[in-house]
């Protein structure tokens, strides 16, 4: 039986910032793909690329960052090739992004509903085609208040019909990234890049909104890619984990392989330094060294100066990405 092709698929996607000491790698031949409803995890240390690459996805890379090569296919068609006005209809139809920080996020001079009802006038939600036309009548303002109080109600926000009035200094933390989640969802996007979404909410929250990614994507088929560097929380939610470092993909595979038979060093590294309940009292193992500096990073594989399995040939040209017999993927010379 033939596979189908993936829903999303990156190919060598180079991402770049021009700086005065030289040119930053944020992105470097990135490759990666995801599948129609697939729970993806993308872990690595702070700094690695990870909000990089999905900003690059949805081609919204600030100045003077830009994107020098590669290829961003939604359903075959590349996304890097596309006019802006074309994107545009992309943004939130197609591929949705929740934030990293969602007090930044939102626009603290509108009201939560207001902004949840600008997304489905864009692309013409209310109407059924098109960006929305009607005049401010009474019957489209009934059919907007019905659906985005419907949609706080989906997220799991109290009395949703008060609460699409307030504006977003008057929601909590965990109420904010619960907006930004609805403005997010409204328009039943095909995938869902979601940035750090439990950054500094507690572990109670954290969860609520975790199940509530896990629902939207068991309801409505729509594929999350999970962007992290918590390792254990992306191990409890995603089917597959891509782990990313200096800007590359170093490992992909099924969560539960590359969580007990990590290939790649960088991987083990990460999970020695997770904390395991009931184990003896040992010291943690960090990873040594420091993140290399993404305008001057060392020649051949960027993790060897901090590897205990560095050899001769890791510091001499480009490490392939290597798929090994099971369909893992790892970036490293233990396996060409």
């Amino acid at each position: 039986m033939a596979q189908s092709p993936p829903l999303l698929e990156i190919r060598h996607l180079t991402t770049v910032f021009p700086t005065r000491r030289g040119v930053v790698r944020a992105v470097s031949g990135l490759d990666l793909s995801l599948a129609r409803g697939e729970l993806l995890g993308l872990v690595g240390e702070s700094g690695c690329g990870k909000s990089v690459s999905m900003l690059s996805i949805l081609r919204l890379v600030s100045h003077p960052g830009r994107i020098v090569a590669g290829e961003v296919l939604l359903e075959g068609q590349d996304l890097l090739k596309l006019p802006m006005h074309a994107m545009r209809q992309i943004r939130g139809r197609q591929i949705s992004m929740i934030f990293q920080d969602p007090m930044t996020t939102l626009n603290p001079a509108f009201r939560v509903g207001d902004q949840i009802a600008e997304s489905l006038r864009i692309h013409g939600m209310l109407n059924g085609s098109g960006p929305s036309l009607w005049p401010f009548g009474k019957a489209r303002a009934e059919a907007e208040r019905k659906r985005v109080v419907g949609l706080l109600d989906e997220v799991g926000i109290a009395v949703p019909w008060e609460a699409r009035k307030r504006y977003p200094h008057e929601f909590s933390g965990g109420m904010q990234q619960r907006a930004l989640i609805a403005i997010a969802v409204s328009c039943k996007p095909k995938i869902l890049l979601a940035d750090e979404p439990t950054t500094a909410l507690d572990v109670t929250i954290q969860a609520q909104i975790m199940d509530l990614l896990r629902r939207l994507n068991q309801e409505y088929g729509t594929s999350v890619v999970l962007v992290t560097h918590n390792l254990a929380l992306a191990a409890t939610f995603c089917q597959n984990i891509a782990v990313m470092y200096a800007g590359r993909l170093v490992e992909k595979g099924p969560t539960d392989a590359v969580i007990e038979d990590p290939k790649h060093p960088y991987t083990r590294g990460l999970l020695e330094c997770i904390p395991k309940i009931g184990a003896t009292r040992e010291p943690l193992q960090p990873i040594p060294g420091n993140v290399p500096d993404l305008a001057e990073l060392p020649p051949g594989c960027a993790f060897h100066p901090r590897c205990g399995h560095a050899q001769e040939a890791c510091q001499e040209g480009e490490v392939p990405l290597v798929t090994l017999p099971d369909g893992r993927q790892v970036r490293c010379l233990l396996y060409v």
